[in-house]
């Protein structure tokens, strides 16, 4: 849940939600910074700079999240299926806590089955054009599409080469900000 709603979080406000939400907060903005400052990502965000600029960053998300969901299989025992069924109904027995944008998500998510849908390049074209249509920015993000078609094997290969590390890494941190918080509800100060 705190990862869900963890862009709509800002600053210290993560402090008024219970303590597994604020880990799940705090673990998105580490995976974050991990995810934005790593050579495999920016070597990825290569490939769509020169026609989408600051918008890569987003679009290299997205296409990580399609090869994800792609190959599920290769990385959960978990069928995708059950998996998105899970996640979405602890969202919707949470989102009274939700801020509004992560609240309206949800919908969306929902109504247009998106976590199994982001397998599918078509699904892809419609996220980004739904976020093109939302941006200030006169840009069709949906052209990306054609960038990660004529790449796409070098993207997944990068993609496959990145997820291992930032499981890894997340498993750590998840590890690590468990201990603090520990030490928090203990009344210890923790590191």
């Amino acid at each position: 849940m705190g990862n869900f709603i963890a862009d709509s979080v800002k600053g210290k406000r993560y402090i008024d939600y219970n303590p597994e939400v604020q880990v799940g907060i705090l673990l998105h903005r580490r995976i974050d910074t991990f995810t934005d400052t790593h050579e495999i990502v920016k070597k990825s965000k290569r490939i769509f700079q020169p026609n989408f600029n600051h918008f890569s960053g987003i679009i290299v998300d997205i296409i990580y999240d399609h090869f994800l969901v792609s190959q599920w299989q290769k990385f959960s025992s978990e069928e995708l299926i059950t998996f998105s069924e899970r996640v979405i109904n602890i969202l919707e027995s949470n989102k009274s806590t939700f801020p509004l944008h992560p609240l309206q998500f949800l919908t969306y998510i929902k109504r247009y089955n998106r976590i199994e849908g982001y397998g599918r390049i078509e699904t892809l074209k419609s996220v980004l054009n739904g976020m093109a249509r939302r941006s200030s920015y006169k840009i069709r993000l949906e052209e990306a599409v054609t960038e990660l078609k004529d790449h796409y094997d070098e993207l997944k290969t990068d993609f496959n080469n990145f997820f291992p590390l930032l499981h890894q890494y997340s498993q750590e941190e998840t590890q690590n900000l468990n201990t603090q918080y520990i030490f928090l509800r203990d009344g210890k100060s923790g590191s």
